[in-house]
C-alpha cells in the first residue's frame, strides 16, 4: 500500500470477527506473507477457536473493540448500518479502512437510504472511497484511505459486465442480473427458508430492492475503460 515500507509488516485490525466474512479473512490473512493480524475483536463471549474451528491453534482470540490497539489497516466485518458509525474513527487514528460491509458502496444518497432504510451519517466519506473491484479499480484502491467492498452478487455482475461495457457489445440501460445462490448463502432469519429440503426446488427472495446491484454495476462498468 502507497506509504509503506515494503520491509514492513502490515499490522491489521479486525472489527466483527465472530462472523463468517471475520472468519474468511483471518483464514486469508493468516497466509498472506507481509500481513500480520493485530487485534481481532467481537462483542460476543464465545472464544475465536470456538466459532471458527479451522483457526484452532492459530494464537488468535478475541477482544473488545475499546481494546483495540494500532493498526495500519483496519477492515470492519460489520452490518449494514454500523461501519458508517465507525470508520471516521479509524481514520482519524490513521488507519486505513476496508469496509467488508455496504455502508460506502452506493454513491448516491437517496439510493442508499431507500435500500438501507437510514440516514448515512458520514456521507462525506462516501465519495472518496473507491469500489473496491481490483480487476477495474487497482490504481484508486492502492492510493485511498477508505475502500468500500464490493458485496458477492454486485462483483460478480460487475466483472462479468465490464468487459462487454468497455467494447460496446451491450446497452447500459437494458441490462438484467437475474442471481440465485444456494441455502446456505446470507439471507433473512427465516430459518425454514434455508433448510434445504424447502429452498432446492423453489427460490425465496433475499430482498426487495431492484436497485443496489444495479446501481454499483452501472457506475463499476462505467468507470472500467479508463480503470477509475
Amino acid at each position: 500500500m502507497t506509504g509503506m515500507s515494503v520491509k514492513d509488516d502490515i499490522q491489521v485490525g479486525i472489527v466483527g470477527g465472530s462472523g463468517y466474512s471475520g472468519g474468511e479473512l483471518m483464514r486469508l490473512l493468516l497466509g498472506h506473507p507481509r500481513a500480520r493480524i493485530a487485534w481481532v475483536s467481537s462483542r460476543g463471549d464465545k472464544r475465536l477457536d470456538a466459532i471458527h474451528r479451522n483457526l484452532v491453534g492459530t494464537g488468535l482470540r478475541f477482544i473488545r473493540e475499546e481494546d483495540a490497539g494500532a493498526a495500519d489497516v483496519v477492515f470492519l466485518c460489520t452490518p449494514s448500518r454500523e461501519s458508517m458509525l465507525k470508520a471516521p474513527g479509524y481514520l482519524a487514528r490513521g488507519a486505513r479502512v476496508i469496509d467488508i460491509g455496504s455502508d460506502f458502496r452506493l454513491k448516491d444518497r437517496s439510493i442508499f437510504e431507500r435500500v438501507y432504510k437510514a440516514e448515512h451519517t458520514c456521507w462525506e466519506l462516501v465519495g472518496e472511497a473507491p469500489y473496491g473491484a481490483t480487476e477495474l479499480h487497482r490504481d484508486a484502491i492502492r492510493r485511498a484511505r477508505l475502500v468500500a467492498n464490493p458485496g458477492c452478487f454486485a462483483y460478480t455482475a460487475i466483472l462479468t459486465l465490464a468487459p462487454l461495457v468497455k467494447a460496446g457489445l451491450i446497452d447500459r440501460e437494458r441490462v438484467v442480473v437475474d442471481g440465485l445462490s444456494g441455502p446456505r448463502a446470507p439471507a433473512p432469519s427465516r430459518a425454514r427458508r434455508r433448510i434445504t429440503a424447502r429452498s432446492a426446488t423453489a427460490p425465496f427472495p433475499t430482498t426487495s430492492s431492484s436497485t443496489a446491484i444495479p446501481t454499483r454495476s452501472s457506475r463499476s462498468c462505467r468507470a472500467s475503460p479508463a480503470r477509475r
